[in-house]
């Protein structure tokens, strides 16, 4: 940030936050003035606290580290003298001060002694059978699990253009929606994620193998030719499929598999897979990328508060490019209360539609159960309404992002059963179906 806003938020320290008053008033936190709060975010008016740990102060330009949660640990090392760019070479005499204690040789200039570092941890890891990916952190063990297809991607180009930009904003704690918005879309592929999109080849070879079917026990042969719906359209390089989320206890497991684990797995889900929660959908609690901070995620604009008539005035801060836009109100309500168009929040569903009912009785079709994954029939008339199973819900996600889904004469409404509405070329609609047997 500047240096004028920083010397400018330090001048009003407050205790912090602590229920304990003589711990709150050791650990002082800074009271944001109006300058560092986004006119239209939710509780603009209510006070509003910064935890400043440490700073590294420049002329025109602080690097301040911010923790909302005071989680952070500081490892300070000092010399009797000023530091030299030589003293950050692996020759250099302080070099092993630096990493020695709590860190592995470096890849590139020592490649040999990390290898070894590596196959060492790597034993270490697989001879432990606590649950868990430590020191994996879950995002990244899920898409490791999924496919392993890129290098390293958080120093690349890529990653730094379309993740690492700052907005042309003066307020340093604006919410960056355009880095959050491409943080999901191409790195986050299946942890916390309602649909993943799986390239072609992959998601064909999983279908053959029967990774799609419900009634499948991974490993096993799989005899039977995948549902046409399941394969990638020739169209397309690749194919997206809903996320399911399984658990055992704590341990959460997300992945578009539906075949069940074979028995001498240790995981064994307490409960058939339910679809997932997408993170972009929730709202102003923080969660997982470099614009998920709690002081930015406060500032993120709340499509409910009433702003001011007319077109909003173009910030101009003197910097390169464009000037920055608040995101639109109707896309953001969709995010944070809904879900974007292609892929909105779990939508509860039931068959009210008299004419498809009489359509049976007048043909004698009866509705049969449907078993779910774990073999429960869930299926059947209750009450007048027609639930919706897994496998159903899976099929109508499919089948709406086929567009092949006839949306005429069909009413829904939120009723008591979960079904998923994705793809849809209109995303105003809940689309609803029952399985006929």
């Amino acid at each position: 940030m500047k240096r004028n806003m920083f010397d400018e938020i330090i001048q009003n320290d407050v205790p912090g936050p602590n229920a304990n008053a003589s711990k709150a008033k050791k650990l002082r936190s800074f009271q944001l003035g109006s300058p560092f709060v986004v006119e239209g975010s939710r509780n603009a008016s209510a006070p509003r606290l910064i935890n400043i740990f440490a700073a590294v102060v420049c002329t025109d330009v602080v690097f301040a580290l911010v923790d909302f949660a005071r989680l952070i640990t500081l490892r300070v090392i000092s010399i009797e003298r000023h530091w030299e760019a030589d003293d950050f070479q692996p020759v250099s005499a302080v070099w092993a001060l630096m990493w020695g204690s709590g860190h592995g040789p470096d890849w590139i200039d020592e490649p040999e002694s990390a290898k070894v570092v590596a196959h060492s941890w790597r034993s270490k890891v697989l001879s432990n059978d606590r649950f868990g990916c430590v020191p994996m952190v879950k995002q990244l063990s899920k898409d490791f699990i999924l496919a392993l297809q890129r290098e390293i991607y958080w120093a690349s180009k890529s990653f730094l253009n379309l993740v690492a930009g700052v907005p042309n904003f003066d307020n340093p704690l604006t919410f960056n929606d355009k880095s959050n918005r491409n943080y999901f879309a191409h790195f986050v592929w299946v942890y916390r994620r309602q649909a993943v999109r799986i390239p072609k080849n992959l998601n064909d070879r999983m279908a053959r193998a029967g990774l799609f079917d419900p009634q499948h026990t991974i490993g096993q042969d799989y005899n039977h030719d995948p549902d046409p719906a399941l394969l990638t359209d020739t169209r397309y390089r690749r194919k997206e499929q809903p996320v399911l989320m399984y658990k055992q206890g704590q341990f959460c497991v997300y992945t578009p598999i539906l075949a069940k684990p074979p028995s001498h797995w240790r995981f064994q889900p307490d409960y058939s897979g339910v679809l997932a929660d997408d993170a972009q959908h929730a709202g102003y609690k923080t969660t997982l990328g470099s614009a998920q901070f709690h002081n930015q995620v406060q500032n993120k604009i709340d499509p409910n508060v009433k702003g001011k008539p007319g077109r909003p005035k173009k910030e101009k801060t003197g910097r390169r490019g464009r000037p920055a836009k608040p995101p639109q109100t109707a896309i953001l309500r969709q995010k944070t209360y809904t879900g974007a168009h292609r892929c909105e929040r779990l939508l509860k569903a039931t068959n009210t539609s008299s004419q498809v009912k009489n359509e049976d009785m007048s043909e004698k079709l009866p509705t049969a159960g449907i078993s779910s994954p774990s073999g429960v029939a869930v299926g059947r008339e209750q009450d007048g309404k027609w639930p919706l199973s897994l496998q159903d819900q899976v099929l109508l996600t499919l089948e709406a992002s086929q567009g092949n889904m006839n949306l005429k004469g069909i009413k829904a409404e939120p009723l008591e059963y979960e079904a998923y509405h994705h793809g849809a070329h209109d995303s105003g609609r809940l689309i609803k179906r029952r399985r006929r047997v």
